[in-house]
């Protein structure tokens, strides 16, 4: 594991709703993206300001490979720490934010990438002459990125680093952070409060209640199960491969993972590349007992029922595709209508993602 971290520390003493962030945890970020989940207080935002140094109490160790980096301060540690406020200095502009940390960032002489290809990928170009004040809290996010990419550290912690922007312009920056770690191995932990923005994202999730760990595993059981319920929007986490790109359409074909090889079509452009994961919500699957033929519906699996949940408004069926879990969430009238039992095989389909 490449990271490892042991914590004991006493959060909100004076308040009721005290409790202690208390950790032993061993995590693959070599691996995965990392994404941690809970709700409000549950203690994400402590987590990663201790992995970052900037909180330090006794009872701690963080041993990032096989370095002990538990006390380092956080300009000395090869981990970078951006929250949701990006913090920039108002009084200078874009260019001059993003110079900064070239020109005195400890690590930044290990950037991977140039200043021009970072400010492509979030899309500032526009943005390098305007001061910081003139912005809206989107593009100081993007911009804020923009400079954790650019200080050279090796591990980047986000806190709610893209909660105030548009859903699209949220997934496209979302969707960078796997390719950053496949072609230049930058490595993420990300912090959301929505599985569905963790779906596009992390292969592996963490989740916190009151300062512990109630799970963690990979995205799909977690997400998959998790999401039903908890105030989340019922979604799917599926892992596959990139084995095609439709130009003239700007589509790709994935392949998903599993011994029985489907494959899937997807919205995505030539940075989509190699091992993906594709976010699925449950209300846009639908599914029929027969192969369905002569349809504008392009994405069709074969899946197997393995549960079936009544519920006062919808039923939400679990479905087996190899060992990835779907949902779908389906009126009760077509419950009713389709009559499905456990472990048949059924057809689900759903537009291009």
């Amino acid at each position: 594991m490449s990271l490892s971290i042991k914590l004991c520390h006493p959060l909100d003493n004076n308040t009721a709703s005290a409790f202690v962030l208390e950790l032993d945890l061993m995590l693959s970020i070599k691996e995965h993206v990392v994404g941690v989940f809970g709700d409000s207080g549950a203690g994400k935002s402590t987590l990663l300001k201790h992995i970052a140094g900037i909180v330090q109490t006794r009872g701690k160790q963080i041993v990032y490979y096989q370095d002990d980096i538990t006390a380092l301060l956080p300009e000395h540690s090869p981990c970078c720490y951006q929250n949701q406020h990006g913090y920039l200095f108002s009084h200078l502009t874009v260019k001059q934010n993003l110079a900064l940390v070239l020109r005195h960032g400890n690590y930044s002489d290990t950037v991977p990438f140039t200043f021009d290809e970072v400010i492509k990928w979030c899309n500032l170009l526009p943005l390098l002459e305007q001061n910081i004040s003139t912005l809206s809290g989107g593009e100081i996010q993007r911009i804020a990125f923009a400079r954790s990419l650019l200080s050279g550290k090796s591990l980047i912690l986000l806190d709610e680093p893209f909660s105030a922007l548009d859903w699209q312009t949220r997934e496209q920056m979302l969707r960078l952070l796997p390719w950053l770690k496949a072609n230049y191995g930058i490595e993420f932990i990300i912090v959301s409060h929505s599985l569905r923005e963790l779906s596009l994202v992390a292969s592996y999730i963490v989740i916190l209640k009151q300062g512990k760990v109630i799970k963690h595993g990979v995205s799909n059981e977690i997400i998959t199960r998790y999401s039903q319920g908890h105030g989340q929007q019922a979604v799917t986490a599926l892992r596959g491969k990139v084995i095609e790109h439709i130009e003239k359409y700007q589509l790709a074909k994935v392949l998903l993972d599993g011994e029985n090889e489907q494959a899937v079509t997807v919205h995505a452009n030539d940075m989509y590349q190699g091992n993906v994961l594709l976010s699925l919500n449950a209300n846009k699957v639908s599914l029929s007992k027969t192969k369905p033929s002569l349809t504008s519906i392009v994405n069709l699996l074969k899946v197997t029922v393995r549960k079936i949940e009544r519920q006062p408004s919808a039923a939400l069926i679990t479905l087996a595709l190899n060992e990835q879990l779907i949902l779908a969430e389906i009126s009760l009238m077509s419950l009713d209508k389709l009559t499905l039992a456990i472990d048949e095989q059924v057809y689900a389909q759903f537009k291009v993602l």
